[in-house]
């Protein structure tokens, strides 16, 4: 993976990246803190979202929320380039405190609605605005300005859009399985849940359960909540709650294997992620 560009600061990361030679074993499912827009480029590839699977062309927009899970599945052996941008919402309060900007990542149910064409953007195409995103000056100053000079702008065409689709919208299809199971998992992610009461739930065997969630989903079933209970955990830490209290409000019944769990998927500890605030990594 080749980073072209990239700019990074505690509210926001921006990226310019490319593989030449994509490997679909180097994208798996993840969850992260915060709000993301990947801007596909070219490449040969779909983007699986909660359970929804998008095929990508280029100029295709993807917004996805925190908490949302995603992984891209590479499909050939073109080169992949995307821009991706990382923000936490506290990067829109200054000038939308209301977070009226935040609608397409927030109003939606999960895995619905991720996915924008260049045609649905009535202004300035989003090409052109990430294009623009990158200052010749090198200064850190100069790079945070000219970001954020056309990321705004940005977020304003993706709330347009959103309210055509929300105005144009047809009745919801009806759920398919993996839909419930995910839906019931996020309504009761920090309760009790275990593959034997999601089988009694769903009225299945628990290889079934498993089965078909991995299929459509990209993971396990718990796989799926230790990842969203991590990241919540990761981000209570971060705002500066204790590691004990994280753990317990984020559905962990035991520290040791929580701490283990933690440093595994995060290759740092609870501790010193007290000390650190700062958004994502490509995807």
């Amino acid at each position: 993976m080749a980073i072209l560009r990239e700019y990074r600061d505690n509210k926001v990361y921006f990226h310019h990246t490319m593989d030449l030679h994509p490997r679909a074993a180097d994208f798996g499912i993840h969850v992260h803190e915060e709000c993301e827009l990947l801007y596909f480029v070219s490449g040969n590839a779909q983007c699986l979202v909660e359970t929804t699977v998008y095929p990508l062309e280029p100029h295709s927009l993807l917004v996805i929320r925190n908490m949302e899970s995603h992984m891209i599945r590479i499909q050939g052996d073109a080169a992949y380039e995307r821009y991706g941008i990382h923000f936490f919402p506290g990067l829109l309060d200054s000038v939308d405190p209301a977070h009226t900007l935040l609608r397409p990542f927030l109003d939606r149910p999960l895995g619905q609605d991720n996915l924008y064409h260049a045609e649905e953007f009535a202004g300035i195409r989003p090409h052109e605005l990430f294009l623009s995103m990158v200052s010749a000056d090198p200064s850190e100053e100069s790079q945070r300005r000219t970001l954020l000079l056309y990321l705004y702008p940005l977020f304003g065409q993706i709330l347009e859009a959103f309210r055509k689709k929300q105005t144009g919208r047809k009745a919801p299809a009806k759920q398919g399985m993996a839909q419930e199971m995910v839906a019931y998992i996020n309504r009761h992610l920090f309760e009790e849940l275990s593959l034997e009461a999601l089988s009694q739930q769903f009225f299945m065997s628990q290889s079934q359960l498993n089965r078909i969630f991995k299929e459509q989903v990209g993971s396990s079933v718990w796989d799926y909540i230790l990842y969203k209970r991590l990241v919540a955990a990761r981000n209570l830490i971060r705002d500066g709650h204790s590691a004990g209290d994280a753990c317990a409000a984020c559905g962990f019944k035991d520290y040791s294997s929580f701490y283990r769990s933690y440093v595994r998927r995060f290759g740092s500890s609870p501790k010193q992620d007290m000390l650190i605030r700062s958004p994502g990594v490509p995807g």
